[in-house]
């Protein structure tokens, strides 16, 4: 009888167990499981990480039943993903699926006022909503207590590349920013999110190659709709300057248009015999065949690549296979002939940064400016059982001596920084131009140097 009543119980037990996972938890414990073994089976870089994944993945995973509105799910599964802090990863999220009954979402970056910047490599707030600015540390002097680095979103990881996830929610919700001001002094601070649509646009940051023109406030389109949208050329008195913007293609059609596009404005600058500025600031990248086209225009000599891919298991792991692609990028005729500059900065990513080493190794061009991002690594998709797609680097790409940019980027020949303290003396328009004239000033006096 005793046996019976504790079987009788158990089954209820169970049963209401089972009755508390939703339809809605059912699902997103399949997002969750696909995002974490995409990750743990195709992502190469985990090794180089100080983290254990599979229990960090339990430790996220354990919190998605408590997740009560859609954004509060996407944050926790973008604060997984930005424990990696690695802006190649990302997520793109179908506008339906943030619906919270009916309620579209609003963006913290949609406040009236409140603004963020690319400066040294990190995420900094520059401007804050009237009457919402965060007391600073007492200690610190008017520079000092300006342009806080934003470190952390309600507690997750403030990358890039994830902004847009963790900046959408609830109109009206809180997010709570951490920040890091100039002495290194940690303080946290509240924001509201919109309740009502904002009266600007705001740019969407979901990925790296567009979002973060708009985040980082340089001079960039905010909206490129065509392949002559990605790349501008201007002749200058002493030098031709070809600044190409992104390598992303708004549609497959127009990626020929970009790539005679770009064939034109060198063939043009061969005809001026002049030396050449190629401005890759703010490139987050896009496909590599479009940068490597335009690296062969530049090349004395041929210049080898080589593809590492993660290992590969078939039949339950019984068997594994390793891919190594490696391929000789030939110079294509006519190739420039004068010497090349190329300014590159913090978000100089994917594509454009590999077109950067590409140069420096093959064509001995000058590379001006910041680090790149060190995201020099293929592209994997990943489809979500939501509709939503992961993305993330999903092989080494490797110069001849076994180098990668993953997480290293390309270095400049001659370092011209954006930093901070300046960004705080002279507000972030003036700051911003003199950085810009400081870049060219350098470009110039390195072509003129070289060609003597």
């Amino acid at each position: 009888m005793r046996s019976t009543v504790a079987l009788a119980l158990a089954t209820v037990l169970t049963a209401t167990a089972c009755s508390t996972v939703s339809g809605d938890t059912k699902q997103r414990l399949a997002v969750f499981d696909t995002v974490r073994d995409a990750i743990a089976r195709d992502y190469p870089f985990l090794g180089r990480k100080s983290l254990d994944w599979g229990e960090l993945s339990k430790q996220y995973r354990s919190a998605v039943g408590l997740a009560k509105h859609p954004s509060e799910f996407y944050h926790l599964l973008a604060g997984l993903l930005a424990e990696l802090d690695d802006r190649h990863v990302s997520l793109e999220i179908p506008a339906d699926n943030w619906l919270d009954d009916g309620v579209v979402p609003r963006r913290l970056d949609e406040l009236d006022g409140f603004r963020i910047a690319f400066i040294e490599g990190r995420v900094h707030v520059t401007a804050w909503p009237d009457g919402q600015a965060p007391i600073p540390p007492d200690h610190l002097d008017a520079a000092g207590a300006r342009i806080p680095e934003l470190v952390e979103i309600d507690r997750y990881r403030a990358v890039p590349s994830l902004l847009d996830v963790h900046f959408r929610g609830t109109p009206g919700a809180p997010a709570a920013l951490t920040l890091r001001w100039r002495d290194g002094t940690l303080s946290r601070h509240v924001l509201a999110r919109p309740s009502t649509p904002p009266t600007h646009l705001a740019a969407s940051s979901s990925n790296l190659a567009s979002g973060m023109y708009a985040h980082a406030e340089i001079d960039i389109p905010s909206a490129i709709t065509s392949a002559a949208d990605l790349y501008e050329f201007v002749e200058e008195r002493d030098f031709s300057l070809l600044r190409i913007r992104s390598f992303a293609t708004p549609a497959d059609k127009e990626r020929d248009q970009l790539a005679a596009g770009l064939d034109r404005a060198i063939d043009r600058a061969i005809e001026r015999d002049e030396p050449m500025i190629i401005d890759l600031r703010g490139n987050g990248g896009g496909l590599l065949g479009l940068a490597l086209g335009v690296c062969r225009r530049f090349l004395t000599e041929p210049l080898a690549i080589a593809f590492d891919e993660p290992d590969r298991s078939w039949l339950l792991g019984l068997f594994t296979f390793e891919t190594l692609v490696s391929q000789t990028i030939e110079p294509r005729e006519p190739v420039f002939p004068r010497r090349v500059a190329v300014l590159v900065d913090a978000l100089t990513a994917s594509a454009a940064e590999l077109l950067a080493r590409g140069l420096q190794d093959g064509a001995h061009a000058i590379l001006i400016g910041e680090r790149s991002a060190g995201l020099g690594a293929s592209r994997k998709e990943v489809p979500l059982p939501d509709g939503s797609v992961l993305r993330f680097g999903a092989g080494d790409i490797l110069d001849s001596r076994g180098n990668t940019l993953q997480d290293r980027g390309v270095l400049p020949d001659i370092p011209v920084r954006r930093t901070t303290t300046r960004f705080a003396e002279l507000g972030w328009q003036r700051a911003q131009h003199e950085w810009n004239r400081r870049c060219y000033d350098a470009a110039r006096e390195a072509l003129r140097t070289s060609e003597r």
